[in-house]
């Protein structure tokens, strides 16, 4: 057993019972790999040197206790290494993503080959190229065409996908950290302005990212929305979304957080139609009648995880995971959250609610009780949620054409749809990654694999 010990300068080696073996010594050790036939250890080792600044090395050992053969540069990136030896040449594979890198101007790689020539290692060579769209965030799918927008969070990157061939198209120059589709295709983006006390705005694009004015107006930008993007305790990263009517739902902090609703003029047209949201709640979306529906992190009191789970869950953190869609009417709602039993109460708490009588009770672990007001129904189920204290990202649901709402669940990998009465039609999905990818991919089934369903557009 070979462990990097970093405090140490070292790897350590133990047998099978754990007993000491011998020791490498390495500064830095990060990642070891060993080669069974020959007992060369290959070590990358990488530490942080100064504020945005970092090195990584791969060493080669000839053995346990034995000096250093040969050693590389690998830049600031930091690399997964993978070992394979069935060839007559060791080759070690450095896999990188370009967000771990502090490198300016920005290296971007992909998958690289180092090969053992005995007293030395190649250089490495990039065998795969980087990808595209390194991680995908949030999406909002086109309701015209096959148009699917991407959100990378990784340097807040945008981009357009065909559905049908996907070709990408990056828009370098838009940044921003939510986004969402208008209903002529058109997209929308919101961008922090200001840290504090906290300002985004919402700007709008046509779908090959050239600014698209508002109606009447001159400008594509809706300034000074309130709250921020970024950090605990923060709203912007909790949803943005735009009804076939043109409506842009979006949260707002001002002081307390809601659900603003703007109309496709860019002016404010509901101030807080939605009220009194814990840190935990997002994902504001509307449909074709003018209904609201949010992502709670609350449940019904009876109502902890899914059944499918047993009496028990798989562990605690299920119930963490687990919140619920909220639909309200047009005329909206108000939840109401008791104070945090440390610390300040939020600026503007209400509590506790004006007419108990009127309100359904709901409740989360370390939420004893809250209660919402003015809602059509609930359905528990959503996942996967932040917990109350969180400022973490929400996950995303959505609504078709027809009232339909498509509620992604984690939990068992799939995305429930239930109809406008909140009527259970059907669910999709079942368990694969990335080797599950089509009939002509090395695992060709299931016909709708799915890892982490963290969020859904139609």
């Amino acid at each position: 057993i070979y462990v990097c010990d970093y405090d140490a300068a070292r790897v350590a080696v133990f047998d099978s019972n754990g007993r000491w073996v011998g020791k490498i010594d390495v500064q830095h050790p990060e990642q070891v790999a060993v080669n069974s036939k020959t007992g060369e250890v290959y070590v990358m080792s990488f530490r942080i040197t100064g504020y945005r600044k970092s090195e990584a090395r791969l060493t080669k050992f000839a053995g346990i206790g034995k000096p250093a053969v040969s050693t590389i540069d690998l830049g600031m990136s930091y690399p997964a290494v993978g070992l394979d030896t069935q060839g007559e040449k060791p080759v070690i594979w450095l896999a990188r993503t370009f967000f771990e890198t502090w490198e300016r101007p920005l290296v971007r790689r992909g998958i690289e080959k180092v090969v053992d020539e005995g007293e030395r290692l190649t250089t490495p060579v990039e065998v795969i190229g980087h990808r595209v769209l390194p991680d995908v965030y949030q999406i909002a799918a086109s309701p015209v065409n096959d148009d699917v927008f991407v959100h990378s969070y990784s340097e807040h990157r945008f981009a357009r996908v065909d559905g049908v061939t996907g070709e990408v198209k990056l828009f370098p120059e838009i940044k921003g950290q939510d986004i969402a589709v208008g209903p002529a295709g058109e997209f929308y983006v919101t961008r922090m302005t200001n840290w504090n006390p906290g300002a985004k705005s919402i700007d709008r694009y046509d779908r090959d990212g050239k600014p698209l004015p508002f109606p009447g107006s001159d400008g594509n930008e809706i300034e000074e929305v309130p709250g921020n993007v970024y950090g605990h305790g923060y709203t912007g990263t909790k949803g943005l979304f735009v009804s076939p009517r043109g409506e842009i739902a979006v949260i707002d902090k001002s002081p307390r957080r809601g659900v603003s609703v703007y109309g496709p003029d860019g002016k404010l047209r509901i101030k807080k139609v939605i009220d009194g949201l814990a840190k935990g709640d997002g994902s504001p979306v509307m449909d074709a009648q003018g209904n609201v529906y949010l992502a709670s992190l609350l449940t019904p009191p009876d109502w902890n995880w899914p059944q499918v789970f047993g009496d028990e869950p798989p562990t605690p953190t299920y119930t963490w995971m687990y919140g619920s869609v909220v639909k309200f009417p047009p005329t909206g709602g108000h939840f109401y959250y008791p104070p945090p039993r440390w610390g300040t109460p939020p600026a503007g708490l209400l509590w506790p609610p004006p007419h108990p009588n009127n309100c359904t009770a709901l409740n989360k672990f370390r939420v004893e009780q809250a209660y919402v007001e003015g809602q059509t129904w609930i359905r528990p189920g959503f996942s996967t949620v932040p917990g109350s204290g969180c400022g973490c990202y929400v996950g995303r649901f959505t609504v078709d054409r027809y009232g339909r709402v498509l509620i992604p669940d984690v939990g068992q990998f799939s995305v429930l749809v239930v109809d406008a009465n909140n009527n259970e039609l059907f669910r999709f999905g079942v368990y694969g990654n990335e080797d599950s990818a089509g009939p002509d991919s090395t695992v060709p089934t299931p016909d709708i694999p799915l890892s982490w369903p963290y969020a859904v557009s139609v």
